[in-house]
C-alpha cells in the first residue's frame, strides 16, 4: 500500500554545477520500448511525443533494467505547458500503452503533484512544471521509493525514511509518458549528466 510522504521531512540534494552528454556507455531511452515516441540526443538521451492522446498511451521506457542496490536518476521536462506528463519506474510486463503507475508493478509521478501505483493516487503535496528537474531514487534493498524535484527528495532516501512508496521491487525500468505530441523529456541517469548529487549511499541508474 502507498504511504503518504510527510512532507515535513524534506531533505535537499546538493545540486550539480554543470550536467555533460552522457558517456558512449550510457543506455538511455528504448525506441524499440515506446509508442507514439521518436529517440534522439546523445545515446538516446531525448524523448519526444509524435502524437495526442487523452488515453495516455504516448509512452517509453529506457533500456537498463535495475533490480538491486540503491539507484537513482532524474528527468527534464520542456514544451508541457498543456496537458499531462509524467515519469516514473515499470517492468517491462507493463504494457507501453498504459501510463506509467497505472497498472501491474509501476510507480509513476505526474506534474499536478500525484504519485500512483496500481491507478491509485497518493497525494505528494510537490507539483511540478517545465523548467523543473524531478527526480525518483529506489533502494531495492528496503523496498523504498523516493520522489523529488529541483534537487529537493520529499522525505530522506539516504536516512531511509520519508518514502512515497514500499515493497517496491522486480526489474524496473525508468518510463516517462506524456497526452501531448511535441513534449520533450531528457533522460538523466548517469553521474555525468545527473542534475544532483546522489544521496549518500546512491548510485546514478545507469552508473
Amino acid at each position: 500500500m502507498p504511504i503518504i510522504s510527510p512532507l515535513s521531512i524534506v531533505n535537499r540534494a546538493r545540486p550539480v554545477a554543470s550536467a555533460a552528454a552522457p558517456p558512449a556507455g550510457f543506455e538511455g531511452w528504448n525506441a524499440a520500448d515506446a509508442n507514439q515516441m521518436a529517440v534522439s540526443g546523445d545515446n538516446d538521451e531525448v524523448a519526444t511525443a509524435t502524437a495526442s492522446s487523452g488515453s495516455y498511451i504516448v509512452n517509453i521506457r529506457g533500456t537498463t533494467g535495475r533490480s538491486a542496490g540503491l539507484r537513482c536518476f532524474a528527468i527534464t521536462m520542456t514544451e508541457i505547458s498543456t496537458g499531462d506528463d509524467g515519469f516514473g519506474v515499470a517492468p517491462t510486463t507493463d504494457p507501453i500503452s498504459d501510463w506509467v503507475g497505472n497498472i501491474g508493478q509501476g510507480w509513476g509521478y505526474w506534474k499536478g503533484g500525484n504519485a500512483y501505483t496500481g491507478g491509485s493516487p497518493t497525494a505528494t503535496g510537490v507539483t511540478w512544471a517545465e523548467g523543473d528537474y524531478v527526480m525518483c531514487a529506489v533502494n531495492f534493498t528496503s523496498g523504498k521509493l523516493w520522489w523529488g524535484k529541483n534537487g529537493t527528495w520529499i522525505g530522506d532516501p539516504a536516512a531511509d525514511t520519508g518514502n512515497t512508496y514500499s515493497s517496491v521491487s522486480g526489474t524496473l525500468h525508468v518510463m516517462c509518458g506524456t497526452t501531448i505530441s511535441g513534449h520533450i523529456f531528457s533522460y538523466k541517469g548517469h553521474s555525468s549528466n545527473l542534475p544532483f548529487t546522489p544521496p549518500a549511499g546512491f548510485t546514478a541508474w545507469e552508473d
